[in-house]
């Protein structure tokens, strides 16, 4: 874990304390058919059908339900 409520992790001194947006996440020339990256996505549930169903929302769509 690099980054701890905006407060540097131990062993980090180096790195800054928030992620700069405007840098890339991986390196485009390294990525190739086979390599693993991992990401994260957030959803919204906008209602629950049954204890396995329900229906949510990206935040960047919250017109368009999955």
């Amino acid at each position: 874990m690099k980054y701890s409520l905006g407060r540097k992790a131990p062993g980090t001194e180096d790195l800054p304390v928030k992620y700069d947006k405007k840098d890339v996440k991986w390196n485009v020339t390294k990525l190739a058919v086979g390599n693993w990256f991992s990401s994260a996505t957030y959803y919204k549930v906008k209602n629950i059908v049954d204890k396995e169903m329900c229906t949510v929302v990206t935040p960047d769509n919250t017109a368009k339900e999955l």
